[in-house]
């Protein structure tokens, strides 16, 4: 458990650092070869309430993303698929991820994700409605 002494918030974010390597981007995320046993991918989507998605990905979601006009995500702030090499949570000046032999291609990409980020493709249905429906 963890516990903090200071300001505590009621906020529904946190700050994650995370180190991956790009894979691809959402417009050819069918030429990705993901290996779902061994890593987390991981993409950001548009703004939430408080926060960006950082969508999860899993195969149901990926095939989500194909069926559902990828190139309409390029219009958010990443366009970026990462395989995650390490993931952490930073507190403001605070970070608590310990950067291990960089490999190339790595990047390191911080943001403040919405605590309701995508990790099912109901979850992607609610907050990609607009994807949803071609007539819109």
């Amino acid at each position: 458990m963890k516990v903090r002494n200071g300001y505590v918030s009621n906020s529904s974010s946190s700050s994650f650092l995370v180190l991956g390597n790009v894979v691809g981007t959402p417009q050819n995320i069918e030429r990705i070869k993901f290996d779902f046993d061994k890593f987390e991918y991981v993409m950001v989507g548009k703004f939430l309430c408080e926060g960006y998605d950082l969508i999860k990905l899993n195969p149901k979601i990926v095939k989500w993303i194909e069926r559902h006009r990828a190139d309409c995500f390029l219009d958010y702030r990443a366009n970026e698929i990462y395989k995650v090499i390490q993931r952490s949570t930073s507190y403001g000046d605070e970070n608590v991820m310990d950067i291990p032999n960089i490999t190339l291609n790595a990047k390191v990409m911080s943001i403040t994700a919405d605590q309701h980020s995508s990790t099912t493709v109901n979850e992607m249905e609610d907050n990609y409605a607009e994807l949803s429906n071609p007539f819109k």
